[in-house]
């Protein structure tokens, strides 16, 4: 029996987002006390993933949430993050929640510069090294957008 869980969980967590969440919840069903550990304002069980691709913007991870349910596109530098929205780790972001218990803004834990084509940018800087792109430098790795 053990076996066969563990096939069937390796699989899950393996098949893609969101096909291991009935498993998850499954297990959280017959261990509530774990929940405990959990947010109650974010964290609601059974889970309940959405069921469609996920398109993060290019050198954006994929996570699971801080609930252990659903895969989701880590926050970024600025972005505002919770126990259930996790920064990119990555990137070396942490959720700075001190002035709010409940969510905060994902920041740097160092402030490392980015290089671009000979060129340093400071952590939290935005630049453009075409006219069709918009770039934010994020504690030594950037992230860039279509501006077209």
């Amino acid at each position: 029996l053990v076996i066969a869980w563990c096939l069937v969980h390796v699989q899950a967590e393996l098949s893609g987002p969101c096909m291991g969440c009935r498993l998850f919840n499954q297990h959280h069903l017959l261990h509530p006390e774990e929940d405990k550990k959990l947010d109650s304002v974010f964290c609601h069980f059974p889970c309940q993933c959405r069921y469609e691709e996920l398109s993060c913007q290019d050198g954006v991870s994929v996570v699971k949430d801080g609930c252990g349910c659903c895969y989701m596109c880590a926050r970024q530098m600025g972005d505002m993050c919770s126990v259930k929205d996790l920064c990119d780790t990555d990137k070396n972001l942490y959720c700075d929640s001190r002035y709010n218990n409940s969510t905060g803004t994902c920041k740097g834990k160092d402030k490392n510069p980015c290089m671009v084509h000979g060129v340093v940018y400071k952590d939290g800087e935005k630049f453009q090294p075409e006219c069709s792109q918009l770039c934010t430098c994020q504690n030594g790795f950037y992230g860039c957008v279509n501006t077209c």
